[in-house]
């Protein structure tokens, strides 16, 4: 199966949605699909491969598709840079999407599911959090796609209050490859490697004090 992958922000990246951008890319490319990933051109402090930004085989093509950069224009105010790369990235997506016509179309950006849609070609959505605004055409693209995949069943049950269609969501979970926890130190040796006192409970976290509606993660509370 040709499988095309549609990014919506910059790539490679540090950000953590280009890290599982990559995975999912290698993954389906694995089990035997033909992958490619579609980016927007914009300007990048990231100037080297997919492959070894991220430490996977290369495994899936990566394509940027040409359009106006308003972040290479010094008279672009910094504020409109992503809503001007959308409207021109949506033009060049339409584009050659008409002319390369893969068997599924993959997304994980709310923003550009109805522009891949209006293109008649099969999409899969991967849902990550919900648009908090144009409800009603979200909702109406939802039901148009082949499939909608949520990481929560909160947020299924949530779409199912919208309107969306039960037969078209899945819940499926960020994976994980266990591979890379097979020859993990012992608690006791961790701690002596890390100088950390053995009487004490140790709690690890990687990701963001607060969510995006500044709702803070237990961190006082810890």
């Amino acid at each position: 199966m040709r499988i095309t992958y549609v990014c919506h922000a910059r790539f490679p990246t540090e950000k953590a949605y280009g890290k599982q951008i990559a995975e999912v890319c290698t993954t389906c490319s694995t089990l035997g699909h033909e992958v490619e990933l579609l980016c927007p051109s914009v300007r990048n402090n990231v100037h080297e491969s997919a492959a070894n930004f991220y430490g996977l085989p290369e495994k899936f093509s990566v394509r940027y598709l040409h359009h106006f950069d308003p972040t290479a224009r010094w008279w672009v105010p910094g504020v409109l840079w992503f809503r001007i790369t959308m409207f021109f990235y949506r033009r060049s997506l339409r584009t050659y999407l008409a002319e390369n016509k893969p068997n599924l179309v993959y997304v994980r950006s709310p923003l550009l599911l109805r522009t891949l849609i209006e293109t008649g070609l099969p999409v899969v959505v991967e849902l990550h959090d919900l648009p908090r605004h144009g409800r009603k055409k979200f909702v109406q693209a939802c039901n148009r796609a082949a499939r909608v995949v949520c990481l929560t069943r909160p947020m299924q049950k949530e779409l199912l209050s919208w309107g969306v269609e039960e037969s078209k969501i899945v819940v499926e979970g960020d994976g994980v490859d266990l591979g890379r926890f097979l020859s993990m130190p012992s608690q006791s040796d961790a701690r002596r490697r890390w100088d950390l006192p053995p009487e004490f409970s140790v709690v690890g976290y990687v990701g963001s004090l607060v969510t995006r509606n500044t709702i803070e993660k237990g961190i006082p509370e810890l």
